[in-house]
């Protein structure tokens, strides 16, 4: 079975290693669960520091701004959720 990539969190290592029991892949298949991984960590990433920040932070005028976070939660949201779809695995509760 192939390891996990050191930069993913422990969430998504784990997650790494229940689907590479369960289903075979392809090279370009691995590197497509690979950036489907990568942008589950980006989500939460930016949603613990929507967490601690808010949604609205101080814009260049002293205005107040929808967090920068708040884009990169939509952004990583809909590339997990292709990519999974790409690897046929949106239906499955993960």
């Amino acid at each position: 079975m192939r390891k996990a990539p050191e930069h993913l969190s422990p969430a998504s290592k784990r997650l790494h290693d229940s689907l590479l029991e369960e289903f075979e892949q392809s090279d370009g298949e691995y590197e497509v669960l690979i950036a489907a991984l990568d942008a589950k960590d980006l989500l939460e990433m930016a949603r613990a520091q929507l967490a601690n920040d808010g949604l609205m932070v101080e814009g260049s005028k002293g205005q107040p701004a929808s967090h920068p976070c708040v884009l990169v939660v939509r952004d990583a949201r809909t590339q997990y959720a292709n990519l999974l779809r790409q690897l046929g695995l949106d239906r499955e509760e993960r």
